[in-house]
């Protein structure tokens, strides 16, 4: 994996023991983990023995912070970014909740390191730990989610959905750089939303991008079918 990118995450939103902690969990707590050497593969893992982190719910008033993830490694001939819109909430009892620090409480998209059996979105997305020379790497356009009410997601995704698009627009230089340090073969957009906002920017120029389903409310078995029909063709 390249440091650059890693860095790129760490000087905007100060993370510290974040990929130690989740690779803590996922060998501590293996029947709840994806155990697969393609998981993060090329993360410089602390050798320095981890005290673990308690999981905790976010507070009001904290910012949700998705940090990517990736299977594979970044070398590969072919490189697939997915894109999604932003982070959300949506672990009441912070399970998935891998570091928090200052204000932030930081996780992964679509809490990728969790098997099937506790993820639904693994459905559409775990079969491409078998593909061979490819390299995944999971985002989102907007970086930041604001817990405004701990006890009330629906105001918290009101709030999100309200300004989707002024942040989008912020996002979109620091997006620009993290794409440019991947040079991916496909961008992949999760929901049609995703696909809309990034075809009114300046990647479109800039990058080869697909659309499909949203996984989420059952959908994942169409995402993955529509998934492999892209990754056919490259």
């Amino acid at each position: 994996m390249k440091a650059e990118i890693l860095d790129l995450y760490k000087q905007k939103f100060h993370y510290d023991k974040f990929y130690d902690n989740l690779f803590y969990n996922i060998k501590t707590w293996k029947d709840d983990h994806i155990q697969h050497s393609q998981f993060l593969y090329g993360y410089p893992f602390s050798k320095k023995c981890i005290i673990f982190e308690e999981q905790r719910p976010t507070e009001s008033g904290n910012i949700r912070v998705d940090l990517p993830v990736w299977y594979g490694d970044i070398d590969s001939k072919n490189r697939v970014v997915f894109l999604g819109l932003e982070p959300r909430d949506t672990d009441k009892m912070g399970y998935l909740n891998i570091e928090h620090l200052n204000n932030y409480v930081f996780a992964t998209p679509f809490a990728l390191e969790r098997p099937e059996k506790h993820n639904r979105y693994q459905k559409a997305f775990f079969h491409l730990l078998d593909k061979s020379n490819f390299f995944f790497y999971f985002t989102d356009i907007v970086k930041e989610y604001r817990v405004v009410d701990k006890d009330n997601k629906r105001i918290n995704d009101l709030v999100a959905r309200r300004d989707f698009k002024e942040k989008a627009g912020e996002s979109i230089d620091f997006l620009t750089t993290e794409l440019s340090l991947i040079n991916p073969t496909k961008v992949i957009t999760l929901g049609r939303e995703t696909f809309h906002v990034i075809n009114k920017t300046s990647l479109k120029n800039k990058f080869d991008i697909a659309g499909v389903v949203h996984p989420a409310r059952n959908r994942h078995f169409r995402a993955k079918n529509e998934i492999d029909d892209i990754l056919c063709k490259i």
